[in-house]
């Protein structure tokens, strides 16, 4: 199963939007973000006056010592006066770090910096920089102080791991609801722009845990330097990477500029959950595993988090695709609803009848006013796909029936009539494609009796005509829905019925009755053609137009190749836009500078 087979309609689910990226996606990306960045960290810590452990620039400490205490070398005893200035100096520990990867791993072998590999709402942050080195200087007895200076090799870089808990659910257990309310509320506020870029990946330092302790040459895990290590250092970088108003997974919202339209479907809540990948035997494949973000919009109750019976990214996707965005199929059903109900009052009319006698002589009359109550697209109840594979994401119905009868002032002849109409109409979808289907019928009949015995009758629908207009739809790269009519559409099968009735004009003398049904068969048609046809040109027009579809995220992914699900889910393929500034090779699956044309393609 795949991302052809989402059903966020199910009882289990109701999200309205879901993003779900692959590790191999993420860490791709991460990667490139990573390989942006050569900011240098310095963290030191000494002695003040009082004997307090405080943190020092590193100038300080390299004026008290005279040269650069990263340069002397690991195992200097006290023997070296360079020691005896450090000690006077108040010097303890410090770390020097340069962001980014190092240099002596291959990029197809660089680290993860993310796996999701802690079950449904955890996931492992990988921390690691280009370069890193701790000095600490070790007081002995005696004033026998030593040096250590231990720096990560090139090749083999000091891996932090840590587990963090991507739960945002209110009134849950969990680090995210352990913080303050301010920073709660950071979290909850969403940009749709930029909600699922890496960048604000980067978790809040509040709701992460070091997993065990990193091996590093000559540093004791429990010391003094260790600790300051993982609480100060780590903080350091972190503040780094994510400064202070991005560092959360969600963020201060942006309103779109007044004459730029935002995307169409505006999250306001937010939490995530990790589904593992596993094909039809149960084989895993860690590099699909999908990080998902699950989202409501217009302040709707966000369900719980419920793992997914699919797959959302298949492995013959893996190298071209880092992901899929699915909008259920409600929250379409919608949005289409709102630009075709104005276009759709001109297909209601209400057929009326009128039949009346002078003396020994009878009339009919008909018209054919809009329905001051037009029908409307709505979602059906239940929408099965038909015989023909389309199912029905729309459909219009609309009934009115008229009747009357009139007798002879002797009342020797009688006549009665029908004039009926009926419309329906679907709007639905297969693959990428959509179809506008609209029958539309209007049925006369008229019956005349002499002395109460039939004597004349006549019916048919004067109007049946059923058009049909096919489009494909398409997404551009920055998420744009775009839709194209099938130039051999729109097409019209009309199967009205002509009606003779001049004959029986003449014989019993009830007026011009042939010229009054050709003449409203003329009108009714014209108007309810053009109005089928230009709705049907419309649908083009509005999609694509400033009212149309925008996904969010326009300035996180590349969009491609948008289908509807089977259970009519609107998913689209999704690529990581390069998340820095300067364009550079992914590490991983396609080089970002091409992504752009791998999804236009």
């Amino acid at each position: 199963m795949s991302a052809t087979d989402s059903n966020l309609s199910a009882p289990a689910y109701l999200y309205d939007l879901v993003c779900a990226v692959t590790e191999s996606g993420l860490n791709a990306t991460m990667l490139d973000l990573l390989s942006e960045q050569d900011q240098e960290l310095f963290v030191c810590f000494a002695v003040d006056e009082t004997g307090k452990t405080v943190q020092v620039p590193i100038e300080q400490i390299q004026d008290a010592a005279g040269v650069d205490p990263f340069s002397i070398p690991d195992g200097t005893t006290s023997a070296d006066p360079v020691l005896g200035r450090l000690n006077e100096g108040g010097f303890l520990y410090a770390f020097r770090a340069k962001l980014g990867l190092p240099a002596g791993i291959a990029p197809d072998q660089m680290p993860d910096v993310i796996k999701l590999d802690q079950g449904n709402s955890q996931v492992t942050y990988q921390l690691f920089c280009a370069e890193f080195s701790v000095i600490v200087l070790n007081y002995m007895p005696r004033n026998q102080n030593t040096f250590t200076n231990a720096s990560q090799s090139a090749a083999d870089p000091w891996l932090f791991r840590f587990i963090v808990n991507m739960n945002l659910e209110k009134g849950a257990d969990t680090p995210f609801n352990q913080l303050p309310p301010a920073a709660q509320q950071r979290i909850d506020n969403v940009d749709p722009d930029t909600m699922f870029s890496v960048q604000q990946l980067l978790l809040d330092v509040s709701t992460r845990a070091l997993e065990g302790a990193v091996a590093i040459p000559g540093l004791d895990p429990a010391s003094p330097a260790y600790i300051a290590l993982t609480e100060v250092f780590i903080g350091a970088y972190w503040d780094k990477m994510a400064p202070e108003g991005s560092v959360m997974v969600g963020f201060v919202a942006t309103p779109a500029p007044a004459d730029v339209k935002g995307p169409s479907i505006v999250p306001t809540a937010l939490t995530f959950e990790v589904v593992e990948y596993k094909d039809a035997s149960s084989t895993l494949n860690e590099g699909l595993n999908t990080l998902n973000y699950l989202t409501v919009a217009n302040n709707s109750t966000l369900p719980p988090a419920t793992p997914f019976s699919w797959n959302w990214v298949d492995p013959a996707d893996e190298a071209s695709c880092h992901g899929v965005m699915a909008v259920r199929r409600g929250v379409f059903e919608t949005f289409v609803a709102s630009l075709l109900n104005p276009q759709a009052a001109p297909l209601s009319v209400d057929t009326n009848t009128y039949l009346w006698h002078d003396g020994e002589s009878l009339y009919m009359q008909l018209t054919v006013p809009q329905s001051p109550n037009p029908a409307q697209w709505v979602a059906p109840g239940t929408s099965v796909a038909g015989a023909d594979g389309w199912t029905p994401l729309l459909t219009i119905n609309y009934n009115h029936n008229s009747s009357d009868s009139a007798s002879t002032w002797t009342g020797g002849g009688k006549e009665t009539g029908h004039f009926n109409y009926a419309l329906v109409g679907d709007f639905s979808s297969l693959g990428n494609q959509l179809r506008l289907t609209i029958n539309t019928q209007s049925y006369c009949d008229w019956n005349y009796y002499l002395l109460g015995i039939p004597t004349a009758n006549f019916g048919a629908n004067i109007v049946n005509f059923t058009l049909t207009a096919t489009f494909t739809l398409g997404v551009g790269t920055d998420g744009t829905l775009n839709v194209t009519m099938d130039p051999a559409t729109p097409t019209i099968a009309d199967t009205s019925q002509d009606i003779d009735v001049s004959t029986w004009d003449h014989i019993i003398d009830v007026g011009n009755m042939a010229d009054q049904i050709d003449a409203i068969r003329a009108t009714l048609t014209a108007a309810l053609t053009a109005s089928a046809t230009g709705l049907a040109g419309q649908v083009s027009t509005l999609l694509n137009g400033s009212s149309g579809w925008i996904y969010p995220g326009g300035k996180t992914f590349l969009f491609h190749d948008v289908v509807f699900s089977t259970e009519q889910d609107l998913v689209v393929r999704v690529v990581y836009a390069d998340p820095t500034p300067t364009p550079t090779p992914a590490p991983a699956l396609a080089p970002a500078a091409a992504r752009t044309a791998q999804a236009q393609a």
